[in-house]
């Protein structure tokens, strides 16, 4: 071994990252204050560095982020201490030797410290707003459920995928944009022809996608590349059984069996700004992908990720991909597939995976799951700290489709981009039909809406009566601690900074109401104290959102 791949870790440290995973591991992606000292690599596809060590969790104190943080799983409650008491009340593990065979076990009672109680945690259902892109030009015959929404220097932009039937090809990539996320424009952008005419907003497929056609696109920002291709795009094309033959045969360990079946692979793109795009020569990577794929670059790994439909022991199924290279994927593998807590007709289509705006660790999937029993299709909500693993949020359905007859009563698919919206809001594109997804697909339909809530309001740390709960060990920068949270007038929040005589829970001032960005303070005085600190929250009657650490 060379000396700048010799391990700088604590040798524990280092032994635990060899045993996660045979391959060589690369750290460089995450920020500094996270970053080990040696030098590493990494193949471009597969699994890299486990991601609690590229986010730092390993770390304690835990190097609190600037920004919300949500309580989008248990990262912020310590699980909490067990602890066992002499009849005289001393700990019966620090005094084992001088009790035993003096004291009956049935002497020596439980005394758990820290642990949490009496909260849980809960999705929160969204309230739509829409449509607020209608269907009203004349290539826009469906509005298909793939769309990609981003806010980019103060502008929203809007990638949504139409089918035309007056064309060779079935479908094109359509462009909007707007000022504010719900007042949206359709430019004459003149770059596409559409029935020997430029004045459209068309900026993709169709004539320029003739050789394999054009199906379940998805577009994204990349911040590491140089600016002639700031933006990707992914989607789905047909292919020859020669083709599929020559792929397979240059690329065997990028082939899923069904796509070589289907004779489908997906294909690239490349953009300086979103809008004239070059297509990639080679596929990506031979994969089925019946729906729209969600991908994004990972700035703390450094790895472009992906999600995309699969399927999992004949059913419809998320699965996950990553890799260094955007050109060359390997094969999604299933994270998610039909939960045993839901119905047994269920399947997955798109995933409508979005980081929390402002975060780094905030990952949230807002899924279109179809019941085939029913025909219909709604929304749960799965979160996870890293974009690996993943948890399904309590709470049950989060978007329904609306009455029978409305804009949005017969089906409901998530798109892409979540993000901050005007009046204090956060808003998930989705595209509805005003029929249900198998009817019969001979009428024009396809309307954009916005599922939204407040902000950092998606999940609630419930407590219905009175409930408490420590967090880990912070390293903080900032002066005041802040909540998001909501109560009646009957309930309360009580902070407290754990070994800190002064800010205590008694001398905490009671927090109730609705506030979004509420100081703590302690008889009057909102200063947090220490950089390195734990809290502890005391609640009634409460939902606890978010906090945040500011100067101000």
């Amino acid at each position: 071994m060379s000396d700048d791949l010799k391990p700088q870790l604590p040798r524990r440290t280092f032994l635990q990252l060899a045993a996660a995973t045979a391959l060589p591991v690369d750290v460089h992606a995450a920020p500094k204050e996270h970053m080990p000292d040696h030098p590493v690599s990494r193949p471009a596809t597969g699994p890299s560095l486990p991601t609690e060590f590229a986010y730092g969790y390993d770390h304690e104190p835990y190097p609190l982020d600037a920004g919300p943080h949500l309580f989008l799983d248990w990262r912020y409650v310590s699980a909490g201490q067990e602890g066992y008491l002499t009849p005289d009340g001393r700990n019966a593990r620090e005094v084992a030797d001088e009790i035993a065979g003096k004291v009956e076990p049935g002497a020596i009672r439980a005394e758990p410290t820290e642990a949490p109680h009496g909260i849980r945690l809960e999705a929160q259902p969204a309230e739509k707003i829409g449509p607020v892109l209608k269907l009203d030009k004349p290539w826009e015959f469906r509005i298909d459920p793939y769309t990609s929404l981003h806010r980019v220097d103060g502008k929203y932009r809007y990638w949504y995928e139409v089918e035309d039937t007056s064309g060779t090809d079935s479908r094109i990539l359509c462009y909007a944009e707007s000022d504010d996320g719900l007042k949206w424009t359709k430019p004459e952008l003149g770059l596409v022809d559409w029935q020997s005419n430029r004045k459209n907003n068309i900026v993709y497929g169709g004539p320029l996608t003739l050789k394999h056609g054009f199906h379940g696109s998805t577009v994204f920002p990349d911040p590491s590349a140089p600016a002639e291709q700031r933006w990707k795009m992914m989607y789905m094309g047909r292919f020859s059984e020669e083709e599929m033959t020559a792929f397979q045969r240059e690329h065997p360990n990028q082939i899923n069996p069904i796509a070589m079946k289907k004779r489908r692979m997906l294909l690239g793109a490349v953009s300086p700004d979103g809008l004239k795009w070059t297509p990639i020569d080679e596929p990506l990577v031979a994969h089925f992908n019946d729906s729209q794929p969600s991908i994004y670059y990972d700035a703390v790994l450094q790895r472009y990720v992906g999600y995309f439909r699969t399927l999992f022991a004949d059913r419809r199924a998320i699965g996950r991909a990553e890799t260094t290279d955007f050109r060359r994927w390997p094969v999604p593998q299933a994270i998610l597939w039909s939960d045993p807590g839901q119905s047994a007709s269920e399947d997955y289509y798109t995933q409508g995976r979005s980081l929390y705006p402002g975060t780094r660790t905030g990952h949230i999937m807002l899924p279109s799951i179809y019941d085939r029993r029913l025909d219909s299709l709604y929304s749960r909500m799965a979160t996870s700290l890293d974009g690996r693993t993943w948890s399904w949020m309590p709470g049950g359905p989060i978007v329904y489709p609306g009455p029978d007859g409305t804009w949005d009563g017969g089906a409901i698919f998530m798109g892409s981009g979540l993000t901050d919206i005007a009046g204090d809001r956060v808003g998930a594109p989705f595209t509805a039909y005003h029929v249900p997804h198998k009817f019969p697909r001979m009428i024009r339909q396809g309307e954009i809406g916005l599922a939204t809530w407040k902000k950092e309001r998606l999940v609630a740390l419930v407590a219905d009566e009175e409930g408490e709960f420590h967090t880990p060990v912070f390293a903080v920068k900032g002066k005041q601690l802040h909540l998001n949270f909501q109560t009646p007038r009957a309930g309360w929040v009580r902070v407290e900074v754990v070994g800190d005589k002064t800010r205590t829970l008694a001398n905490c001032d009671r927090l109730y109401g609705d506030q979004m960005k509420a100081p703590v303070s302690w008889k009057g005085d909102s200063s947090l104290g220490a950089g390195e600190l734990r809290l502890r929250f005391h609640l009634r009657a409460a939902k606890l959102f978010s906090f945040e650490v500011r100067d101000a």
